[in-house]
Formats: structure tokens, sequence, C-alpha cells
């Protein structure tokens, strides 16, 4: 949730290397990942040496979560997963309409 919150707010996000972040968010992009304790530390350096790139990439990963992370859109995807075609509960609605 603070990644989304973070990003969310225009924060430049600097943070451990998880392999579901991939899923969400872009490196480099969106965010900037780090896989150890000296990589971390030299990328921290880098980006508060170069403040118009950490800018950049704190802007586009508010962009990319606006767009795409909001609360409707969790909204949405839950909605789909219970009420979509091929859910258990729209099987189970059509059993019941089947049903004398």
């Amino acid at each position: 949730m603070r990644m989304f919150e973070a990003t969310a707010t225009g924060s430049f996000v600097l943070c451990e290397n998880v392999p579901t972040l991939s899923k969400i968010f872009r490196n480099e992009e969106h965010i900037v990942t780090y896989c150890d304790t000296t990589e971390a530390i030299e990328k921290a350096q880098y980006y508060l040496k170069n403040e118009m790139e950490r800018e950049f990439i704190a802007k586009q990963g508010m962009e990319h979560v606006l767009a795409h992370h909001t609360y409707s859109d969790r909204i949405e995807k839950v909605y789909d997963i219970v009420f979509g075609e091929g859910s258990e509960w729209q099987k189970l609605s059509q059993q019941e309409l089947k049903q004398p």
C-alpha cells in the first residue's frame, strides 16, 4: 500500500527489489530498486546528485499510479473477479436460474 501512496504523491521511491514489483512498476521508470546495501547506497547517492532525473522518475511513477492503480481501479478488479463472467458467483447464479 505504501508504494502506491508514495508514488501517488509524486515522491521518488527507492526500495528493495521484490520480484512482484515488476508486475506493477517499471524499474528506473516509475521507481528505482536495489538488490543489496551497497547498491542502495550507490543509487541513493546518484539520485541525490541528479535531481532532474529523480524528479522525472517520481513524476512518471505518480502518473502511472494515478492512471492505473487508484481505489476505483481496485474496486473494479474485485468486482470483475467476484461477479465477472466465469466467476464462481456467476456460475452459481446461472445454476440457480436453471433450477425449477
